[in-house]
C-alpha cells in the first residue's frame, strides 16, 4: 500500500493544507481470523483442549468440595446453618473480587502469563485450607481459593482465540466435557477418602480406604474427627492442576492478544507455530489487522486510489491503525508516516513538500495499540450496553442456579436423613414442611455411601446437558439454546414445588434441572467471547463471571437456609431466576453464530448486521 502526502498553503496563506492520496497495492493480505481458519482444527489445538481442560477440571473439582465440605465442617464444627452457608459464600465472594481483577490482568499483560499466576495461587490457597484448624481460618483459607480460581474461567478465552470460526462452538461446548468429569471425579475422590458408611460391606471402598489412610495421614497430620477427612480432599484436589504447571513450558501466547498489542511479527510467529504443528499453511501474503485490509479492500472498491484533505497525518495514522500512546511513538507525525521524504519543485510561491510511503514501509508499521482491558468500554456503544446488561442478568441466573442445584442435592439428602432418624419420614419422600421447628437440628448426619451415590448420579446429569447443548447451539443459535434450557429448568423446578414428592421422582428433577443449567452455562460461556472485541474479550468474560459470582454467593442462603425452612420458597426462588434468564436470552440483541470474532473495538457495525449486508450484496 503506498501513500502520498502533499502539503501546500492554504489560499489565505493563514496555513498549510493537507491533502493524503492513499494507493492500495495488489500484495495479498490475510487476518488472525482467516489464518487460524486456515489452520484448521487440528494436534495443536487438541494439546490445547487438554491444557484448558485441565483448569476446567479443577475449577469444578474446587466447587464440588463445598457440597461435600459443607455437612463435613457442620459436624465438626458444631455449626448453624447460616455459618454452613459461609463456607460456600466466601469462596463466591473471593471470585466476586477475583474475576474482574484476572480479566483485567490478562487483558493487560496477557492470557498465558495470567493463567500461570491463577494455577500457582489456587494450589497454594487450596492447600492451606487443607491445613485449617478452626472454622475462622477454614473461611479465610476459602476465601482466597475462591479469589485465585475466580480466573480460571479465561481459559476459555485463551482456548476460544485458536478456534476456526466453523469449529469454535462445539469446541467450547465439548471443553464442558471436562468440567462434568471434574465434577465426577471429585465425588469418586470424596467416596474413597471420605470413608462414609454404608449398610453392607463394600470390599472394593474398604480396600481402598485402607491404602489411602495412610497416604493422607503422612501429608497432613491433623486430627480427623467427625467426618475431618475432608481436610486430606482439598489437598488431593490440588493434584491436576500441579500437573498443569509444567503445560505452560509448551503453551504460547495468544496472537490475538499479540495483534491487540500492536506486535504483528509475534501473532505472525504464533500462527506459523499452529501451522505447523496441524501441518498446514497460512494465507499467502502478510498478515495485517482488519482494520488495514478493510481499508484495502474499500480502496480497491474504488479505483484503488483514496484522496483525503485535512489533517492528512493524523487521517493517514488512523486509517492505518496508528496510535501515539507509548514514548517511543511520541515522534512527529511526519516520523511516523513515511520512511524517506523527497523535495519537489516549488510553484508559483508554493512550497510543496511530497511524502512517499513505500509498499516496504508500509509493511513495518504496527496497527493500532487500542486501550485494553478498560471496563468502561463495555458500555461504550448502546448495542454494547444491552449486551453487556442483559448478559450479566444471564450469568447470575446461570450461576444461582446452577451452584444451587450442586448443593441442593446434598442438602436435600441430608435433610431426608435427618428427618429419618427423627421418625418424620421413611427415607422413601421428601415431606413439605414450612418450619424449622419440625426438624431436631442437634442432630449431625454425614453423607453415606448411598447419598454419595445419588449426588454421583445427579453429577453424570451435565453429560447429557452438554451433548444437547452441542446438538442445538449451531442450529438454532445461541440464544435460543440459553432460552429453551433456562425454560426448561423452570418448568421442572415448579414440579418439585409439588410435594411431598417421592425421592426417585425429586432425584430425577433435579437430574434434569443440573443437565439444562448446565447447558445453558456452557451456551452462556460459547456467546460472550464471540460477542465481545478482543481488545475486551477477558474484561467482558471476566465482569460476567464476576456478577455470576453474585449469585453464587447468594445461592447457599437459599439451598442451604432458606430450603431448610420452606422447601417451596427455595425452589420458587429458583425458578424466578431461571424465567429472568429466559427473557434475557431472547432479547440480546446480536446472534453470534457463525460470524468471526471482532478484534476492533471501534466496529460500529454487529456481526448480524454485517452478515444481512453481505448477503444483500
Amino acid at each position: 500500500m503506498d501513500l502520498h502526502l502533499k502539503r501546500h498553503r492554504s489560499p489565505d496563506g493563514d496555513g498549510e493544507e493537507d491533502e493524503l492520496e492513499i494507493t492500495a497495492t495488489d500484495e495479498d493480505v490475510f487476518t488472525i481470523d482467516e489464518a487460524i481458519d486456515s489452520c484448521g482444527f487440528g494436534w495443536f489445538q487438541v494439546k490445547l483442549s487438554v491444557f484448558s481442560g485441565l483448569i476446567w477440571v479443577v475449577d469444578a473439582m474446587e466447587i464440588m468440595v463445598l457440597s461435600i465440605l459443607s455437612p463435613a465442617a457442620r459436624c465438626e464444627f458444631q455449626l448453624q446453618p447460616y455459618e454452613e452457608g459461609l463456607i460456600t459464600t466466601v469462596v463466591f465472594v473471593g471470585m466476586l473480587f477475583g474475576a474482574g481483577f484476572w480479566g483485567a490482568v490478562m487483558d493487560k499483560y496477557g492470557r498465558k502469563r495470567g493463567l500461570f499466576i491463577i494455577s500457582v495461587g489456587v494450589c497454594i490457597f487450596a492447600l492451606i485450607s487443607a491445613f485449617s484448624f478452626s472454622y475462622w481460618f477454614l473461611l479465610l483459607s476459602r476465601g482466597l481459593v475462591g479469589f485465585a480460581i475466580a480466573g480460571g474461567a479465561q481459559a476459555v478465552t485463551f482456548y476460544s482465540e485458536f478456534l476456526p470460526t466453523k469449529n469454535r462452538a462445539y469446541c467450547l461446548i465439548l471443553i464442558e466435557f471436562f468440567f462434568a468429569f471434574g465434577t465426577f471425579f471429585e465425588v469418586v475422590l470424596a467416596i474413597f477418602v471420605m470413608q462414609p458408611s454404608s449398610g453392607h460391606d463394600d470390599s472394593i471402598l474398604n480396600v481402598t480406604t485402607t491404602l489411602m489412610t495412610p497416604i493422607a495421614n503422612s501429608t497432613l497430620a491433623l486430627e480427623t474427627p467427625n467426618g475431618g477427612n475432608w481436610r486430606y480432599l482439598l489437598g488431593f484436589t490440588t493434584v491436576p492442576l500441579v500437573l498443569d504447571l509444567f503445560a505452560f513450558l509448551f503453551v504460547p501466547e495468544s496472537p490475538r492478544y499479540y495483534i491487540a498489542c500492536g506486535k504483528l511479527t509475534k501473532a505472525l510467529n504464533v500462527l506459523e507455530q499452529v501451522a505447523r504443528s496441524n501441518k498446514k499453511s497460512l494465507p499467502p501474503g502478510r498478515l495485517v489487522s482488519k482494520g488495514e485490509k478493510e481499508m484495502i479492500m474499500m480502496m480497491r472498491a474504488t479505483n484503488n486510489t483514496t484522496l483525503v484533505s485535512g489533517d492528512a497525518d493524523e487521517t493517514a495514522m488512523t486509517m492505518m491503525g496508528i496510535e501515539d500512546q507509548n514514548e517511543e511513538a511520541q515522534e512527529s507525525d511526519d516520523q511516523l508516516l513515511a520512511g524517506k521524504r523527497e523535495s519537489v519543485s516549488q510553484d508559483e510561491g508554493e512550497d510543496p513538500e511530497r511524502l512517499l510511503i513505500s509498499t516496504s514501509t508500509a509493511l513495518a508499521i504496527e496497527p493500532k495499540k487500542e486501550s485494553r482491558g478498560r471496563f468502561l468500554d463495555l458500555f461504550s456503544t448502546t448495542e454494547r450496553i444491552k449486551t453487556t446488561l442483559l448478559l450479566w442478568n444471564i450469568w447470575f441466573a446461570a450461576a444461582f442456579g446452577y451452584y444451587g442445584i450442586v448443593l441442593l442435592t446434598t442438602e436435600v439428602l441430608t435433610i431426608i436423613d435427618e428427618l429419618t432418624v427423627s421418625n418424620l419420614t421413611d427415607g422413601s419422600y421428601m415431606p413439605c414442611y414450612d418450619h424449622s421447628t419440625q426438624r431436631n437440628d442437634t442432630i449431625c448426619a454425614l453423607l453415606d455411601l448411598d447419598d454419595y451415590k445419588q449426588v454421583l448420579w445427579t453429577t453424570a446429569a451435565e453429560l447429557p446437558g452438554i451433548l444437547l447443548t452441542a446438538f442445538i447451539v449451531e442450529r438454532i443459535g445461541r440464544k435460543k439454546t440459553m432460552a429453551i434450557e433456562f425454560g426448561g429448568c423452570v418448568v421442572a423446578f415448579f414440579l418439585m414445588y409439588i410435594c411431598p414428592i417421592n425421592k426417585i421422582a425429586l432425584m430425577f428433577l433435579i437430574f434434569v434441572v443440573r443437565a439444562l443449567i448446565t447447558g445453558a452455562f456452557q451456551a452462556a460461556y460459547v456467546y460472550t467471547p464471540e460477542v465481545y472485541p478482543t481488545a475486551v474479550r477477558a474484561v467482558g468474560l471476566g465482569m460476567c463471571s464476576t456478577i455470576a459470582r453474585l449469585g453464587a454467593m447468594i445461592t447457599p442462603f437459599i439451598a442451604q437456609v432458606l430450603l431448610r425452612t420452606s422447601i417451596r420458597g427455595g425452589e420458587g426462588t429458583y425458578a424466578g431466576a431461571c424465567l429472568m434468564a429466559t427473557v434475557c436470552a431472547l432479547l440480546l440483541p446480536i446472534e453470534t453464530m457463525g460470524k468471526g470474532m471482532r478484534d476492533n473495538l471501534n466496529v460500529k457495525k454487529a456481526p448480524v448486521e454485517e452478515e444481512q449486508n453481505s448477503s444483500k450484496a
